[in-house]
C-alpha cells in the first residue's frame, strides 16, 4: 500500500517522519505497519535511522529503530557515513552515542568518505567531554 511508495527521492514515508522529527507514535505505528521501511534506502543511499540521526530525533525514536533493525547501525550512505557519524556532527547525545557503540563497539573505528571517523566528527561538533571519552 501507500507506506510502500516512494517519492521522488526514493523517500518513503518513514524517511520523511524522521527526517521531519516525527513523534514516537507515529515512527511506531509506521514500523509497525512495515517493518521492512527499516531497511529501505533513499536516492542519498541513507536509511531511515541516517535521517533519524542527521535530524536529532529523540532517543525513544532511534532506540526504538536500533531495537528492530540493529544492523542499521552498520548502513553507510553517499557520504559513507554511518548513523554514529551523523549523530556526532549534530551535538551528540551520550545516550544515542552510547547506545549505537553498545551494539555496534567498532563504529568508532568507521571512517567516512572524508577519512573522519565518529570521534573527529563530535569534537568539531561540541560534544561533551562524556562523547569524546568513549
Amino acid at each position: 500500500g501507500a507506506l510502500r511508495e516512494k517519492n521522488k527521492y526514493e523517500s518513503t514515508p518513514l524517511h520523511l517522519a524522521c527526517k521531519n522529527k516525527a513523534s514516537l507514535d507515529i515512527i511506531s505505528f509506521l514500523i509497525d505497519r512495515w517493518p521492512g521501511a527499516l531497511k529501505e534506502k533513499d536516492k542519498y543511499k541513507s536509511t531511515p535511522l541516517h535521517l533519524a540521526c542527521e535530524n536529532q530525533d529523540s532517543f525513544d525514536v532511534v532506540s526504538l529503530m536500533v531495537a528492530r533493525f540493529p544492523d542499521a547501525l552498520k548502513e553507510k550512505d553517499a557520504e559513507n557515513c554511518t548513523p554514529l557519524h551523523l549523530i556526532c556532527k549534530h551535538h551528540p547525545s551520550l545516550d544515542i552515542v552510547a547506545l549505537f557503540v553498545d551494539h555496534w563497539p567498532s563504529a568508532l573505528k568507521e571512517k567516512d568518505s572524508k577519512n573522519f571517523m565518529p570521534l573527529h566528527l563530535a569534537c568539531e561538533n561540541e560534544a561533551s567531554l562524556d562523547v569524546v571519552s568513549l
